[in-house]
């Protein structure tokens, strides 16, 4: 069922007939592999017969969205829209426990990690990191709404919660969330109370950071 929702996603795309995906396809080119047109992701949401199809945008970080219903009259594309790029991760830093200590502390491997004196960035080896820091970002390849990365990742940290807490005094906690959007359609996002209950339980910090991209043709 899944490849079929993606086929008439495609479909979609060929032959336009959503005003969105036009408005979309105007100012922006859709990524190819080999000539094609490939989802980058195609996933079933929370509403049961409904499919996201994600595709990518040229020189662009964030996705074109396909949503596809199955009813009873066959697949149908029912909205199209852009969504944020968006990156969701636990950071831990410290100036005493370095990657490992904090890993046997709270019984986790991170995505990555940096220690004190390493560079920061590849581009910019003359700076030097001045804190251990620990990151668990188990998400970062794959393209889903901030709400839904979010949820996935506290679910992971949940057992840990306790431990985790324990660390303050000694390391900072933080949430962090990059949000890469398009400047025409910078949409909202929304924490509920568990999510803001969950984060709390970390003794965590939300660290946002917003990043607007595109020009501004499209007219939404």
């Amino acid at each position: 069922m899944k490849a079929t929702a993606i086929q008439v996603a495609i479909s979609e795309i060929l032959e336009p007939q959503l005003g969105v995906t036009e408005q979309v396809l105007a100012v922006h080119r859709l990524t190819k592999l080999d000539g094609e047109f490939v989802p980058l992701d195609a996933h079933e949401n929370s509403e049961a017969g409904k499919y996201f199809i994600y595709f990518g945008i040229e020189d662009e970080p964030y996705y074109f969205v396909i949503v596809v219903e199955n009813r009873k009259e066959g697949f149908a594309c029912s909205t199209s829209y852009i969504e944020a790029a968006v990156r969701v991760y636990l950071c831990i830093t410290s100036l005493t426990l370095d990657p490992e200590m904090i890993s046997q502390r709270i019984e986790l491997t991170p995505t990555r990690s940096r220690m004190i004196g390493e560079p920061q960035h590849p581009k910019t080896p003359y700076l030097k990191a001045k804190e251990h820091r620990w990151y668990l970002e188990p998400q970062k390849d794959l393209p889903r709404s901030l709400e839904d990365k979010l949820k996935y990742l506290l679910d992971r940290l949940e057992p840990m919660q306790l431990t985790i807490a324990q660390l303050q005094g000694e390391c900072g906690i933080f949430i962090c969330i990059c949000y890469k959007g398009y400047r025409s359609w910078m949409g909202g996002w929304h924490l509920d109370q568990q999510s803001i209950r969950r984060i709390a339980a970390l003794n965590a910090e939300v660290d946002l950071d917003l990043y607007a991209y595109g020009e501004n043709k499209l007219p939404i």
